[in-house]
């Protein structure tokens, strides 16, 4: 057999296999959406870029630009110390803490973590034109970790925006951004998804439980504390609050709606009133909602009520049903729990409940919140 024969042979043979398994299948031949410049440049391996960022869910660009001219570097620490130099020696601030910081409304102050500032008394902040201001402490809630600090140097600030935000909350997976400055590398950002709503947290530094945090995937690290959660419109949607330890990609923010009552309470009073009402909460169960008379699980349960507390002089009992509070209806929890405590103390709430006792009975009930006694720093 000649080489000519030989090598008809195996063009033959690799011609068949080529059609057994589809090799030569017309979808070879389609090209991806996204290869209109290398199609019109095959000499070159460049994509369009203007055409693949369409296809990304979102560009967190524009966004960047926005939000850092009123997001701050803070830094904060006891004294300054002595720095030797070749032939001399200077004064200079060496922190203990470090976190971000956001001008916060028309009068320019500025909000952070409260534990990025707590027990310093130096705190300076620096723009992201370089400047460095100094600021001072108005009044912190170690609870909800959120402090409020302001400047004497106001003209500094005259010619900075204040944070554009939004209290409404980012749908679950929406994709989100943190601004902030970890580990001292100023201006990061870091992006992920909105993991949930309504996530509670109970640490031991902490008080108290405190409902209603927005979680992500966002990669926090030390100098993101303090910082904005934004959207890609450079909205602020929240204060980059917490991370849990040891897990990765588990983010917890300050939700805007919880911060505008509390940057208030705290610039009027030097602290934040929490209302204490000596009862626990939990979510309605289809079979307890039934019993109920209700259709669906509608309002939240009473899981526990404190001898002698609030809700216990108001007559509320164990599994009582609570529907609404001044007629505005709750079925989540946390909605209720922070409408309860932020509720102004002594001031009367008109509580719609029903109770089950030989068939369900529906009733109001006048809940006058008390001062809790938890500790508020404050200083003026």
């Amino acid at each position: 057999m000649s080489l000519k024969e030989i090598n008809i042979k195996r063009l033959c043979y690799l011609f068949s296999f080529s059609i057994c398994f589809g090799l030569l299948s017309p979808r070879v031949t389609a090209k991806p959406k996204f290869s209109a410049y290398a199609e019109q440049n095959a000499t070159h391996t460049h994509c369009d870029l203007d055409e693949l960022t369409s296809m990304w869910p979102y560009d967190f660009t524009e966004a960047f630009k926005r939000s850092q001219a009123w997001v701050l570097s803070i830094a904060a620490g006891e004294k300054y110390e002595k720095v030797n130099l070749d032939q001399s020696t200077k004064l200079s601030f060496r922190p203990k803490s470090e976190g971000s910081g956001i001008i916060w409304g028309a009068n320019k102050f500025v909000i952070t973590n409260a534990h990025v500032v707590k027990g310093h008394k130096i705190i300076r902040a620096r723009t992201y034109q370089r400047q460095v201001l100094k600021l001072e402490l108005v009044g912190m809630h170690e609870g909800l970790d959120l402090a409020v600090l302001k400047t004497n140097t106001v003209d500094a600030l005259e010619q900075l925006p204040s944070a554009c935000y939004t209290s409404k909350l980012p749908p679950i997976g929406s994709w989100v951004a943190a601004v902030g400055h970890p580990y001292s590398m100023p201006f990061s950002l870091s992006s992920g998804v909105v993991s949930a709503h309504y996530r509670g947290r109970s640490l031991k530094e902490w008080t108290r439980y405190f409902p209603g945090f927005i979680q992500s995937s966002l990669t926090l690290n030390p100098g993101n504390s303090g910082g904005p959660l934004i959207n890609q419109y450079g909205v602020m949607l929240g204060l980059n609050t917490a991370t849990r330890q040891n897990a990765v990609g588990m983010a917890f923010t300050l939700p805007v709606s919880r911060i505008i009552p509390l940057v208030h309470q705290i610039i009027m009073n030097g602290g934040f009133k929490r209302s204490h009402l000596g009862l626990s909460l939990s979510e309605l169960s289809f079979l307890k909602a039934q019993k109920a008379g209700l259709k669906s699980p509608k309002g939240v349960r009473v899981k526990k009520v404190r001898i002698g507390g609030p809700a216990s002089k108001a007559g509320l009992k164990k599994n009582d049903i609570i529907l609404s509070v001044n007629g505005e209806n709750f079925n989540q929890v946390s909605d209720l729990s922070w409408r309860l405590i932020s509720s102004p103390p002594m001031v009367p709430l008109s509580l719609e409940v029903i109770r089950y006792k030989s068939g369900p009975q529906r009733f109001l009930v006048n809940l006058v919140p008390e001062i809790d006694s938890i500790k508020i720093k404050s200083k003026k």
